[in-house]
């Protein structure tokens, strides 16, 4: 009696598994990120030279900030080294250098990407604990 239970057991748990994987898969095919989304209507061309400049002057402003928080994080003792400081740096500033040399705009951010936030469920949603 328990040789014929375990046997379907074992096969239902197959099939729930094999199926769920075949619908994770179609849904996730069929979505669009707003980040996709603004890199496929390829809005660099839509704007004027003189709206491209005003991005890239709130970008290198964004740069420069991330530059400086960098260089506290040397100061605070979290980055051990002013060398691994100035690969991350250099490796931002390639990046935006990069951007631009393409024409291409600054992004919206990482909208439904894989980041750290709400609902990622990689960092805690504080908790209001006053109640």
């Amino acid at each position: 009696m328990k040789k014929p239970l375990l046997i379907a057991a074992a096969a239902l748990l197959i099939i729930a598994v094999s199926m769920s994987a075949a619908f994770a898969k179609n849904n996730t095919d069929n979505q669009q990120t707003p980040n996709a989304a603004f890199q496929k209507n390829n809005l660099s061309q839509k704007l004027t030279d003189a709206q491209k400049a005003d991005l890239y002057k709130i970008a290198q402003q964004m740069l420069d900030l991330k530059k400086q928080m960098i260089q506290k994080y040397v100061d605070f003792g979290v980055i051990t080294t002013q060398d691994q400081a100035n690969l991350m740096i250099k490796k931002m500033t390639d990046n935006f250098n990069k951007m631009k040399e393409k024409g291409l705009v600054p992004g919206p951010g990482m909208w439904g990407m894989k980041g750290f936030g709400q609902g990622s469920h990689k960092c805690p949603v504080p908790q209001n604990t006053t109640q």
